[in-house]
């Protein structure tokens, strides 16, 4: 319907009100707009999902019972993108490309029969006139094998024209005398016929003497495209207000009505096949009840009672209301192609029958029996800081013992790292069953294509069957989340460091928030200095980086430090909405600091040689922290003979003896793990309880008889009394 005819119908609803309302001031004029969900019907739900309706209609009652309506009724349904036409191989899946919705306009005008009760009413009525159809363009294609991009369905961008029809019941409530609220489910039916073209797959498989046919790529491509054209039913559940002009007749009658209309009613909505299983989803709808009656449904074949109780979703339980209306759903196996039938009753006080009624006969599909499948809800996500992780199933049927399920996720042709859990892939699974998995994906791929598939391979054969999978955009993330990320504990320069990061993202109102910080020791008490060095600070972005960086005290050296990041929103109260994350820091035991220390070499290189070989190093007055011990090792030393004899056995060379000899009181160093007298590579000198502040060191090396000097190393650790260490190196290389 364009906007010319759109306009006219406009003004004709308008000039009926007018002309009405002025005819009568004793039975009102009623004009109701109203809106709901659409639920696709007959051939056109295997194209399209739920979606929306919405419109207006004026009603004029020429008496308490009857009058006259003119509605405008508008639907619009989203493109089942799942859809695929059947008969394929399994590896061939279709992706369909579709840029708008399917859109119905329908104007209609006809009879209404009105039931008035005391507090509610109940409008029967049944419209005819004319509708409107338009479709955007729509394109599928094969993705996978040889056939990969081959377009197999299409339909033209389109409008078109036919009958239409509108017929439904309204139970509506007075809220007052001129308002009232109303349930609306209708049936609205289209003659515009929608056409569409596709590739029929039956032709293209080829009888080679095996139990199944051969699928032959080359005949699919050349088959010609089958044009087809279907109707445009659906099924609308909507609410609405009304609005009376005139008199108001439902108040006049309300003392000679039935007060206690029971009305009830079940009807099918959908059975899809889950596996081997049929999922059946039905609603019920009722009015004049008692809030108190009990709801019972039950599912029947021919006269076997296939489901009842408490398997069906909101049975045998209280209505709630006196009108409403409940969705119900069940699992049911072993009726494919079955006629089934649903029943509803509601039970009053002691059990008395308050209303009863069976639904129309409905055919359960005949459900192929998939070895596997794959499920993944793209709407039901959550984000962090990193990550965005989806919710999926798998399941399979019939499969033998150590078949291996795979889940993996492509960008064109490039393979995307998944972290998987529980259930990681690949796992083995075995007979029937089911698993459920959290799979999660680097936020870089935020609003990009991605596809993700699960593919199964039979242990015996290696044949690889593909189970389904979803083309998807990743979505944003707009849940605000934050992080607190620990650098490093460190040292530098003999003073400790301590470095961390508070990150966040999405907060839209980020000056209402700041960061607050906390930290403490491994005792339990504050760090010194901390609150004072880091005060809460506002956010400066929606999404950021902070660092913190702090110089430790030296009591912090070989603690772990506990630090507790919160991002809260400022209130007159205090914070509030907080996102909050604990980190702990190592901090390093000592740190190296050679201020102050050198170390002068006094060796004489040029020693002949008498058994031993002294090395002598005089260490400069030391300023910072006083010295508690040395330790000397002695990693390499050598020397060339002084005559062509030859010293039998070949001279092995460690540390005799070593110590200070200046200042005047002598420390003298001590073996560690000597294996032949005082012999050792490895001496340690200890100043307790008087640390040292400078002075001569001098070593003894044995085993040096008729040598000459050629190399000598000797690393030399100062510990001091801060915590603190240097190392240095006594060395000559001739």
């Amino acid at each position: 319907m364009n906007k010319k005819q759109l306009f006219s119908v406009m003004s004709f609803l308008l000039f009926f009100a007018n002309f009405f309302a002025q005819s009568t001031d004793k039975e009102p004029l009623q004009i109701s707009p109203y809106a709901g969900i659409s639920l696709p019907q007959g051939d056109i739900k295997n194209f399209s999902q739920n979606g929306s309706a919405f419109g207006v209609d004026a009603t004029y009652q020429f008496s308490k019972t009857f009058g006259l309506a003119a509605d405008i009724n508008f639907t619009s349904l989203k493109f089942d993108e799942t859809f695929n036409i059947g008969g394929l191989p399994s590896s061939y899946l279709q992706n369909n490309i579709v840029n708008d919705k399917w859109r119905k306009t329908t104007f209609s005008i006809g009879p209404v029969f009105k039931f008035p009760l005391k507090k509610t009413n109940i409008s029967l009525y049944a419209l005819g006139g004319i509708s409107s159809v338009k479709t955007p363009e729509v394109k599928g294609n094969i993705t996978g094998g040889s056939l990969n991009m081959l377009e197999n369905f299409r339909v033209s961008e389109q409008s078109s024209s036919g009958f239409g029809l509108n017929a439904g019941m309204k139970v509506g409530f007075n809220l007052s005398d001129k308002v009232g609220f109303y349930i609306n489910p209708q049936y609205s039916y289209s003659g515009a016929k929608v056409g569409y073209s596709y590739k029929d797959p039956t032709s293209s498989y080829i009888d080679v003497g095996a139990d199944v046919p051969e699928f032959s790529d080359e005949l699919y491509g050349e088959e010609p495209y089958t044009g087809k054209e279907i109707d445009f039913p659906t099924f609308n559940i909507t609410a609405g207000i009304k609005f009376s002009f005139g008199g108001n007749p439902d108040k006049d009658v309300e003392e000679n009505v039935n007060r206690n209309l029971p009305i009830c009613i079940i009807n099918f909505d959908s059975i899809e096949c889950r596996g081997p299983n049929q999922i059946i989803r039905l609603t019920s709808t009722w009015f004049g009840q008692n809030a108190t009656d009990i709801i019972d449904v039950k599912i029947f074949n021919g006269s076997t009672l296939v489901s009842s109780g408490n398997l069906i979703s909101n049975n045998n339980r209280p209505l709630g209301a006196a009108s409403g209306l409940f969705p119900h759903a069940l699992s049911i196996s072993g009726y494919a192609g079955s006629i089934l039938r649903a029943e509803i009753t509601i039970n009053g006080i002691n059990g008395v029958l308050a209303c009863s009624s069976p639904s129309n006969d409905y055919e359960s599909p005949i459900c192929p029996i998939d070895p596997c499948n794959f499920q993944i809800d793209p709407t039901n996500f959550t984000c962090d800081m990193n990550f965005v992780t989806f919710n999926a199933t798998s399941s399979w049927t019939n499969v033998l013992a150590g078949t291996i399920i795979n889940i993996s996720a492509y960008q064109g042709n490039t393979n995307i790292p998944l972290n998987i859990s529980p259930n990681n892939s690949p796992f083995t699974v075995s007979g029937t069953g089911t698993a459920n998995h959290n799979i999660t994906i680097s936020n870089s791929y935020v609003g990009q294509p991605i596809t993700i598939v699960m593919r199964m391979t039979d242990p015996s054969t290696g044949q690889v069957t593909s189970c389904g999978g979803l083309d998807l955009t990743v979505p944003p993330c707009t849940t605000e989340t934050c992080d607190l990320v620990e650098i490093e504990g460190s040292c530098r320069n003999g003073q400790l460091y301590m470095e961390f990061s508070v990150d966040w993202a999405n907060y839209t109102n980020f000056t209402n928030y700041s960061i607050y910080l906390d930290a403490v020791d491994q005792n339990g008490s504050p760090v010194t200095g901390f609150n004072a060095a880091f005060p809460p600070s506002v956010l400066t972005a929606p999404s950021g980086s902070q660092p913190f960086n702090m110089n430790l005290m030296q009591l912090y050296a070989g603690q772990t430090i506990t630090i507790t990041s919160k991002i809260c929103e400022t209130a007159s109260n205090g914070v509030k909405h907080c996102c909050t994350n604990v980190i702990k820091i190592a901090i390093p035991e000592c740190c190296e600091n050679c201020d102050s220390i050198s170390i002068i070499d006094n060796t004489d290189p040029n020693q002949k040689g008498e058994g031993f070989f002294r090395s002598l190093w005089t260490i400069s007055n030391i300023t910072s922290a006083p010295v508690t011990k040395i330790s000397l090792v002695l990693e390499s030393f050598g020397a060339n003979n002084s005559t062509t004899a030859q010293v039998i056995p070949q001279p092995n060379f460690e540390i005799q003896g070593a110590g200070i000899i200046t200042p005047t009181i002598t420390h003298n160093a001590n073996p560690i793990g000597s294996l032949n007298g005082r012999r050792s590579n490895f001496w340690i000198i200890d100043f307790s309880p008087n640390p040292f502040t400078g002075g001569d060191l001098v070593t003894i090396i044995e085993r040096y008889d008729r040598k000459i000097l050629k190399n000598y190393r000797i690393r030399a650790t100062l510990y001091k009394t801060d915590g603190t260490r240097c190392v240095q190196y006594l060395y000559f290389n001739n």
